[in-house]
């Protein structure tokens, strides 16, 4: 293979790899909020417990579905169809806060009324919040990001007429 070759092979991995890794922070295990739907995480991962979550070894997830429909179009969040994944709430063990490596100027932070020791890290467009416990992780919580809810509203609006 010629350098050429190999260069543009490498910047294509690269890019791929980026890829991959932005997406990740923004959905569960391919699992997105308002698009994917209940029979689809099932086949994904099984069905959750008897108490309604699903056990992993690093990891509980809750999963919880849009069960009725809202009134109000003009809430974004009101456009998810019944059986489709409305929030995504991970449980993990044993991850540290440090770890995710997160880029704090683009999450708000909100300290808890529980303690003192306890913070929320927001980022609304990409739907994400990290609550923070003693530097450890204590929950993730995954909903649609803006540009997915704005997706959705879209196409709702335009089966609508």
């Amino acid at each position: 293979m010629s350098k050429i070759v190999i260069i543009n092979l490498t910047i294509l991995v690269f890019c791929f790899l980026s890829v991959l890794e932005v997406n990740a922070q923004e959905n569960y295990k391919g699992i997105i909020p308002m698009i994917t739907t209940k029979a689809e995480v099932e086949k994904m991962l099984g069905k959750p417990n008897k108490l309604g979550f699903y056990e992993f070894d690093e990891e509980n997830v809750t999963i919880r579905y849009y069960e009725s429909l809202c009134k109000d179009k003009n809430d974004c969040f009101c456009n998810g169809q019944i059986d489709t994944v409305q929030v995504i709430n991970v449980i993990p063990f044993n991850l540290n806060f440090v770890d995710l490596n997160l880029d704090l100027k683009d999450y708000e932070k909100t300290l808890s009324s529980s303690g003192p020791k306890r913070v929320s890290y927001s980022n609304f467009e990409k739907g994400l919040v990290y609550t923070i416990c003693e530097e450890r992780v204590c929950s993730i919580d995954y909903f649609a990001s803006e540009e997915t809810c704005k997706m959705v509203r879209a196409r709702t609006n335009n089966n609508l007429h």
